[in-house]
C-alpha cells in the first residue's frame, strides 16, 4: 500500500477496472471530446479517466440534478440536465456543431442509447456501456450510423492486466479517490447507505465493520 494512501481507496479498483478498460479499448486520447451519458459512479470514473488520458472536452449528461451537481468536483467542461434541455442539441452546441469524438452511454436507458448516435461526430465512436432492462430492445437509426461512418461498441468487464492497472491507479495520487468515496459508514448503517445512493446524494459509500470504522474515524480525526 503506498504511504499516505487510504486503504479504502482500493475498494474502487473493481468498478474502476471496467471504465479503465473502456477508455483504453476505444483509445480516448489527447484532444478528444468525450460525452458521458450518466453521472453515477461509473460516469464519474469515465470523466476522470477521459481527462487523465488527455481529452480536451468532457461533457456529462444526466436527469438527476443532485448527481450533476456532484460532477462539479471532477473537472468536467459541461453538465447537461436532460430533463430540462435537449441533450443532443446541447452536445452539438458545445462541440461547434460537429458532435463528440467519443460518446459513452453509461446507464440502462433505451432513450440514451438512441440519442447517443446523434451526439457523435462523423467517424466517431459510440459505446453502450450500460445494458438496458431484460427483454427490452433499443431501436437504432441505422442510416445515421451508416452515413456518418459511426463505430458502435458494447463494453463489459476488463482483462487481467487492466484490472491490475486499475488497482494501482486507484491508489495513486492521479486518482481522486477521496472525492469519489463520499461517505464511510459503519456496517450497521447499511440502510442509510442504500438511501444515500438511491437518492443520488452519494457517489460511493464504503461500509466498515464497527471496530474498523472506529479506527478509520480516529485516524481521520488525527489528520
Amino acid at each position: 500500500m503506498p504511504e499516505g494512501r487510504e486503504p479504502i481507496a482500493a475498494t474502487l479498483a473493481e468498478p474502476l477496472s471496467s471504465t479503465y478498460a473502456c477508455m483504453e479499448n476505444i483509445q480516448v486520447s489527447l484532444g478528444d471530446s468525450v460525452v458521458i451519458i450518466g453521472a453515477g459512479p461509473i460516469g464519474v470514473f469515465l470523466a476522470i479517466l477521459a481527462r487523465i488520458r488527455g481529452a480536451s472536452k468532457v461533457i456529462v449528461i444526466d436527469k438527476n440534478a443532485d448527481r450533476l451537481a456532484l460532477m462539479e468536483a471532477f473537472n468536467v467542461d459541461h453538465r447537461i440536465d436532460s430533463s430540462e434541455e435537449d441533450p443532443v442539441e446541447k452536445v452539438k452546441e458545445y462541440t461547434n456543431g460537429h458532435g463528440a469524438h467519443k460518446v459513452i452511454s453509461a446507464n440502462p436507458s433505451i432513450e440514451a442509447q438512441q440519442q447517443s448516435i446523434f451526439m457523435a461526430r462523423k467517424c466517431g465512436i459510440v459505446v453502450f456501456f450500460g445494458g438496458v432492462a431484460k427483454n427490452q430492445l433499443t431501436p437504432i437509426d441505422t442510416n445515421a450510423v451508416h452515413y456518418n461512418n459511426l463505430w458502435i461498441y458494447g463494453h463489459y468487464g476488463a482483462n487481467s492486466i487492466q484490472v491490475e492497472k486499475s488497482f494501482h491507479l486507484s491508489l495513486s495520487d492521479q486518482f481522486p479517490a477521496e472525492k469519489i468515496i463520499s461517505h464511510v459508514l459503519p456496517l450497521a448503517d447499511i440502510n442509510q447507505a442504500i438511501e444515500l445512493t438511491r437518492e443520488g446524494k452519494a457517489l460511493k459509500v464504503v461500509l466498515l465493520p464497527e471496530e474498523e470504522y472506529k479506527i478509520h474515524s480516529l485516524l481521520k480525526s488525527q489528520k
